[in-house]
């Protein structure tokens, strides 16, 4: 991809070591992150970058947390120093601005249905009316424009008492002045002059615009849009805090002979960690000790289980499928390939779009604008002779009609859903300006596991020697049947399709990245790779050498089955290709893009 961020489009590389990250809660629209930003960068030696889609602050050259901490509430904000390990605080205050809003929304919802269906109804046909209807559209509207539209007017205050305007200034006027202009029409009788009726109060012969159930309408489209942005936003931090859960919480250390469970916090660097079969590895480190089968999926995408042993390395993030390891620390902590997987994650909602660096530029002059131009729209009716409902009824008009501001509030989201939703297609998008670059694409480049095959292994091919095939697949499957390597649910799942029984197996003796044996019915079987058949001294005949060493050149693995010492089958697995990998290939050739298979075979 042939995209250089400007400089202005992607922030300088902060360190691990010296940046700060915050969790922010308040915020309501980009306008509001960029007055944090503007407050902290106002410090000495500080550089600070709020986003307001992750709802995070990122800070380097403060003295200590609080003193950003401080600046952020005297905002009218509130904020916390982010945890990875524990992330409580902010999923605590996301959660209940949810359940506020969805309090709200209902709330307003349930009112302002019935309360459109009287005004306008009872606005129009004079005959359905009964004694205080007026009075009862009031009651009804309220509530929405009170409680319901709490957030709005607390956003607006605050952003008053900093001298400042938002979004949520523009909804809040909105609200109150078309309710108060609705009042003031029913207790003063205020009629247009073109007989348009504006109140509650006598109606003339024609259409009406009734400004109660605009007043509870706009709160409610406003309370639905903040509500459904913010589940956005929080389900796509969740995909993208995947990665840090993919990391072992504590480590089984050993010193001095004695092994202590500790929190990886207090791992260093030269430390032995023991890693025991199905628990992940929590550091990058050099084995000393052991042999297993590594599941490497999580970090690599590959199928099938890495062998391991001592003098290898591995990361952390990944599983022992089947050993005891031990292992001795080379990175730990935030030097971890997988920490430095989720700084680039990070950093990918840090960084800004060039789209959103000219949505940030438009809220700042955005809301004075609209209100200027409310006042200027009513001067220049009454200045044209229009009476004063009429120049009213307008600059209301240009005052609502600018209320949602779906700039200023979807393209954030927008962005960061984007990233989120090719997070949970397995696509890592390393920053919002390079999913705003993806337009200028013009070459392709594809892994093979996972991407283009479905990332595990299947039985292709079976090569029974002395028996027949559905007799090998089932000693194959029952001494098969407790084990979790990928090997053996292929052979399991291929059995299945073959045979209807599956025999018992005791006894079993399972040689980490090796193999495993077991006895059925008296009869030594003994599964595994062709090293392991070495190991057990199973004799293998030409054809069996002939299957092995056809799926060692087309690039795949086998499982040899033995009996006594004997082996009598090579099953051949393969990682196969996804029904839709030649269409999807297809039609991004029909997009004019070049394709590039990049595999380590």
């Amino acid at each position: 991809m042939n995209h250089t961020p400007t400089a202005q489009a992607a922030p300088p590389a902060l360190s691990l070591e010296e940046r700060y990250t915050f969790d922010v809660s308040g915020m309501t629209c980009a306008a509001c992150a960029n007055r944090i930003e503007r407050k902290l960068n106002k410090l000495d030696g500080v550089s600070a970058t709020v986003n307001y889609a992750t709802e995070r602050a990122v800070v380097t050259g403060i003295t200590s947390p609080s003193q950003a901490v401080d600046v952020i509430r005297g905002a009218g904000y509130d904020a916390a120093e982010h945890d990875d390990q524990d992330d409580e605080w902010s999923r605590r205050a996301n959660e209940n601005r949810i359940v506020s809003l969805r309090r709200r929304l209902i709330t307003a919802a349930l009112l302002t249905v019935p309360l459109m269906d009287l005004t306008i109804a009872l606005a129009l046909v004079e005959q359905w009316r009964f004694p205080g209807w007026e009075l009862l559209c009031v009651l009804l509207a309220v509530p929405v424009i009170t409680w319901a539209a709490w957030p709005f007017h607390r956003a607006a205050w605050r952003n008053l008492q900093n001298r400042s305007v938002s979004m949520d200034t523009l909804v809040s006027i909105g609200i109150l002045t078309s309710f108060g202009w609705a009042l003031v029409s029913m207790l003063a009788g205020i009629d247009a002059a073109d007989g348009v009726w504006l109140g509650i109060g006598e109606v003339p012969e024609g259409a009406n615009a009734l400004y109660l159930d605009v007043a509870a309408g706009l709160t409610t489209f406003q309370l639905a849009g903040r509500y459904f942005e913010t589940r956005s936003r929080r389900r796509a931090g969740d995909v993208l805090g995947a990665l840090s859960a993919l990391g072992a919480r504590e480590a089984r250390r050993r010193r001095d002979g004695v092994e202590t469970m500790v929190p990886v916090e207090e791992l260093r660097t030269g430390d032995v960690v023991l890693v025991r079969p199905g628990e992940t590895i929590p550091v990058d480190g050099r084995i000393i000790e052991g042999t297993a089968s590594l599941d490497t999926g999580a970090m690599t995408g590959e199928s099938l289980h890495r062998t391991v042993g001592p003098g290898d390395e591995v990361i952390g993030g990944t599983v022992s499928a089947d050993g005891i390891l031990a292992l001795e620390a080379t990175r730990v902590g935030a030097h971890t390939q997988l920490a430095q997987m989720a700084a680039i994650a990070e950093q990918a909602q840090i960084r800004k779009a060039q789209v959103q660096h000219l949505v940030d530029a438009v809220v700042r002059v955005f809301v004075p604008v609209v209100l200027v131009l409310t006042v200027l729209v009513a001067s220049a009716w009454l200045l044209s002779g229009a009476d004063l409902p009429t120049a009213v009824t307008n600059g209301i008009s240009v005052l609502i009609i600018a209320c949602p501001c779906a700039l200023g509030l979807a393209t954030p989201t927008a962005l960061m859903v984007g990233v989120g939703r090719g997070a949970l297609l397995g696509v890592l998008v390393k920053g919002q300006d390079a999913l705003e670059a993806s337009g200028k694409v013009t070459t392709v480049v594809l892994d093979k596991t996972g991407t283009l095959t479905l990332g595990a292994p299947r039985v292709i091919d079976i090569h029974p020697h002395g028996v027949t095939a559905e007799q090998l697949m089932r000693l194959a499957a029952g001494v098969e049947a407790s084990s979790e390597h990928a090997v053996a649910e292929a052979l399991r799942t291929h059995a299945a399709t073959m045979v209807a029984d599956i025999p018992a197996a005791t006894g079993h003796i399972v040689s980490p990245g090796h193999g495993i044996s077991a006895t059925i019915n008296g009869e030594s079987i003994a599964v595994g790779s062709p090293a392991f058949m070495h190991e057990l001294g199973a004799h293998l005949s030409g054809p069996m050498e002939e299957a092995v060493s056809e799926a060692e050149q087309a690039g795949r693995s086998t499982a040899l089955v033995a009996r006594d010492a004997e082996v009598i089958g090579v099953v051949t697995l393969s990682d196969a290709v996804k029904e839709d990998a030649a269409e999807a290939v297809a039609a991004l050739h029909g997009l004019g893009l070049r394709t590039v298979l990049l595999t380590g075979d």
